[in-house]
């Protein structure tokens, strides 16, 4: 059986296997729903089809690899799939192993796994890549060095956070709202219920009675803080007639998989949880979400309410209720509503207002502004603001979307010091950029889509700045141009160096900067 893609999944792929070949870590976001198993697997195909090697898949949860595994049978047989997982080692001629964070941190297990593979493993793919920080990654890139990686996620941030700058792009990404758009998820409906005090137990029964009012018989999440409240508010539906089951960490893989299962099978219908519910669970017959506490992560609230927006064509879903509960004091008037809009929104390549890239910083969990984390989010909307004010609107919105080369990412401080104080005009300004202004961006990582639309005097002011931040190589150090790059030296003098004067420092930094800008002038030609 042939199975066809989205167009936006075959999208991501192809542009993810491109970047591959001229970077080394490289992104893909996509919400939940979206379909980002079927893209791996296209990944595998594109890579494998141009690298004679293995391929390793990483996720943090071992129920994940059974259903990795089912799924590239299902897609793609011609691959050859196995498990490596605790005492499970694949063949020795293996295209994809499908593993997970805490076997492949394991030096030892490792070890073996790389001795007895035929082909070694050249591109690690991580599913929910913003649990990247946990330290035990490094340990699996010590393991499996020289390794490309891409990355897939729904939710870009993760606890102060923001898995954007370890990769060096974002090769795709996409919003929930679009994927709503295009009729491949259905779109979440909010209620918030309001009680008159907001003890436990009165939450507790605002959700059963909500439940047996408006979704009787459909199949609902409900995600609560402890697990004794999970066990406590499954009784209260079980005493009331309702199907139900807890889930949490303290039950057993075996008993958990029985009750997911029997809750896909409609055997149960309702199901208590403590955030176990979240990554790698699907059941698209999910009509309702039941959140009776305040959520207050943005990426938590995209994380819990993705797990019902997928469509569910036997039982006619239109779309998924959301109920929240808004009555503690702490929680604002249009808090709720404040926190789906962005949810829906994450992702997406939409026009914005001049003060909007600040709310990344609401984005983030913020419980430590002084994280290294933060402070970084926090220099990019303080530059994307300068280069705005000057008229670099191109370029502030490149930035915005980490979509700037990566060594300007890593070193805020030069490039926001260099920046004009000021708009610089100079004639022809609004016409398009100029050969050598687009051959000397390329040289510095901006890439052609990134330059389209550019005109001469935004251009003019980025190489400016990107000249006085290059203070090594090719910077005059002393003398008559004394902080000039080589590239503004005049071009009499500059030949009269090179011939009068062919050993001196002036002109053997001058020629190195010709053949290294020919060079890569020519490699752009080719391309």
């Amino acid at each position: 059986m042939t199975f066809e893609l989205r167009p936006y999944q075959t999208e991501a792929a192809t542009k993810a296997i491109e970047d591959l070949k001229k970077i080394d870590k490289a992104s893909v976001l996509m919400p939940t729903g979206a379909g980002k198993t079927e893209t791996m697997i296209k990944i595998c195909e594109l890579f494998l089809a141009e690298n004679r090697c293995s391929i390793m898949i990483l996720s943090h949860l071992g129920d994940l690899t059974e259903q990795t595994t089912d799924r590239f049978k299902l897609r793609s047989p011609k691959i050859t799939t196995g498990i490596f997982r605790a005492q499970q080692m694949p063949g020795f001629n293996t295209d994809v192993i499908i593993s997970t964070m805490q076997t492949a941190r394991d030096v030892n297990k490792s070890e073996r796994l790389n001795k007895k593979l035929f082909k070694d493993v050249k591109l690690l793919i991580i599913d929910e890549c913003h649990y990247l920080f946990n330290e035990s990654y490094d340990k699996v890139f010590d393991n499996f060095e020289d390794c490309k990686i891409v990355g897939f996620t729904a939710t870009p941030f993760r606890k102060n956070k923001l898995m954007t700058n370890f990769f060096d792009k974002i090769s795709f990404s996409i919003s929930m709202q679009e994927l709503i758009d295009m009729k491949f998820l259905v779109p979440p409906k909010l209620k918030i219920i309001k009680t008159e005090t907001n003890t436990v137990p009165e939450l507790m029964a605002a959700v059963a009675n909500t439940y047996k009012q408006f979704e009787s018989g459909n199949s609902s999440i409900v995600y609560l803080r402890t697990i004794e409240q999970a066990d406590i508010m499954r009784n209260i539906f079980v005493e009331l007639g309702v199907k139900a089951e807890s889930i949490h960490s303290q039950l057993g893989e075996t008993e958990r998989k029985e009750r997911i299962l029997k809750f896909r099978n409609k055997e149960i219908d309702v199901l208590t949880n403590v955030d176990v519910l979240t990554a790698g669970f699907d059941a698209p017959h999910i009509k309702s979400i039941f959140m009776p506490f305040k959520t207050d992560s943005v990426t938590q609230y995209l994380q819990r309410i993705g797990r019902g927006l997928r469509p569910h064509k036997d039982s006619g879903k239109e779309e998924c209720v959301v109920y929240v509960h808004g009555s503690e004091p702490k929680i604002l008037e249009g808090y709720y509503e404040q926190i789906q809009q962005e949810a829906l929104q994450i992702n997406r390549k939409i026009e914005r207002d001049n003060s909007s890239h600040t709310n990344e910083l609401d984005w983030l969990e913020i419980n430590d502004k002084d994280s290294s984390e933060y402070v970084w989010c926090q220099k990019v909307c303080e530059v994307v603001n300068e280069m705005e004010k000057i008229g670099m609107t191109n370029f502030a919105k490149e930035l915005d979307d980490k979509r700037f080369p990566s060594e300007f990412l890593q070193n805020f401080e030069d490039l926001k010091r260099n920046l004009p104080i000021r708009e610089i005009k100079i004639p022809h300004g609004d016409r398009p950029l100029t050969e050598k202004q687009f051959y000397f961006l390329k040289y510095h990582g901006f890439e052609p889509a990134m330059t389209e639309g550019l005109n001469r005097r935004e251009a003019n002011m980025m190489i400016r700045s990107i000249k006085k931040t290059n203070t090594n190589k090719y910077t005059i150090a002393n003398g008559r141009y004394e902080g000039y790059h080589v590239s503004e030296l005049p071009y009499k003098y500059a030949e009269i160096v090179k011939r009068t004067q062919p050993q001196s420092l002036v002109a053997c930094m001058i020629k190195n900067w010709e053949k290294e800008y020919r060079t890569t002038k020519k490699k752009s030609k080719k391309k």
